[in-house]
């Protein structure tokens, strides 16, 4: 009977001896390591105003976005790409007016660092 109490007692202290060293080792007890989330942010929210200020609704409008010279995407109610980072090229149409604007996006130890742009239609 005394050897079944010790061997639950051992394997009791193992199992919380690990759980332990799985938490300290996700930054839980280390201020060093960051706590990471799985949270997407983001990458560029784009408002769309004409030259009164009033807003453009983005799906009145063709959007879309590249990332560090590679093929232009659709944006999607007004976001440009999510959990992304690099140079963003931002491509507006409205009215048969284009205009275009370039944002770096960085990123930290575990997200992308969200911008947000606005895009004037000056003759629009």
């Amino acid at each position: 009977m005394t050897r079944t109490r010790s061997t639950t007692t051992f394997t009791l202290l193992l199992l919380l001896g690990m759980a332990f060293i799985s938490l300290s080792g996700c930054g839980l007890f280390d201020e060093d390591v960051p706590s990471c989330t799985n949270e997407l942010r983001s990458s560029v929210s784009v408002l769309l105003e004409d030259q009164n200020g009033d807003p453009i609704s983005a799906d009145d409008a063709t959007l879309e976005y590249s990332v560090d010279g590679g093929e232009f995407e659709a944006c999607e109610h007004g976001i440009c790409g999510y959990g992304m980072s690099g140079d963003f090229v931002i491509r507006a149409t409205y009215n048969d007016i284009t205009k275009t604007e370039m944002v770096t996006v960085g990123r930290d130890e575990c997200h992308n660092e969200s911008k947000s742009i606005t895009i004037t239609f000056d003759d629009a």
